[in-house]
């Protein structure tokens, strides 16, 4: 694709442009060849396996372009909840943790109780609700167009599962969901957990 970028540029564009101009994800991008990649584990075991996505390269133009809108537009106008440390520029597992300390060191200092609660969110992407992501975006004021082209993204998506040679028949992925490996599972996750430290009662700090 690189070394044809000076002929297909333009046809590229084309794609883009009319993707979202018509609030539509093609179909046939929809098809998705999962990789199982081992994590942890008995090797056997399915549920030690991360499930990264092989996706079609031409369709990752388009997510990369709508992804540079809508970070951008969250990050002009401050919509990113300054205790979420995932997936952002300067961010990461280490300054979430210097902030936790820094909240128990204050709270010691004033004589107070100090309890943690930590959740496990290695399959987040798989438990991504496709209706409650929709709602949110109507709710951060993205555009009817904006809204119908991530239904467009997320509804009627399959995918083969590969191991070794061997490759599955299609199998739908339903109304949950992100295909993770690509860009734009990230920004479905940081706009679907965004709310999340904010889901806390009065006198909680939360971090994710």
């Amino acid at each position: 694709m690189k070394l044809a970028a000076p002929i297909i540029e333009d046809i590229l564009l084309h794609l883009v442009n009319i993707s979202i101009s018509q609030s539509k994800y093609p179909q046939c991008w929809k098809v998705s060849k999962i990789i199982p990649h081992h994590k942890k584990g008995d090797r056997t075991n399915g549920e030690n396996c991360r499930p990264v996505s092989n996706i079609v390269f031409v369709s990752k133009i388009v997510e990369s372009a709508v992804f540079k809108q809508v970070f951008e537009n969250f990050t002009q106008n401050n919509l990113w909840h300054p205790n979420h440390h995932g997936f952002r520029p300067g961010h990461s597992t280490v300054t979430a943790l210097a902030q936790l300390q820094n909240i128990w060191i204050e709270a010691a200092e004033k004589r107070k109780l100090t309890a943690a609660l930590l959740l496990d969110l290695s399959a987040a992407f798989d438990v991504l609700d496709h209706g409650i992501l929709l709602e949110k975006l109507e709710l951060y004021g993205l555009s009817g167009s904006s809204i119908t082209w991530f239904k467009s993204y997320l509804e009627d998506r399959y995918q083969h599962v590969m191991v070794e040679s061997s490759l599955s028949n299609p199998l739908s992925v339903g109304s949950q969901g992100v295909p993770e490996g690509s860009l734009f599972c990230q920004l479905c996750f940081l706009l679907f957990y965004n709310d999340f430290p904010v889901t806390r009662e009065v006198g909680e700090s939360s971090i994710c």
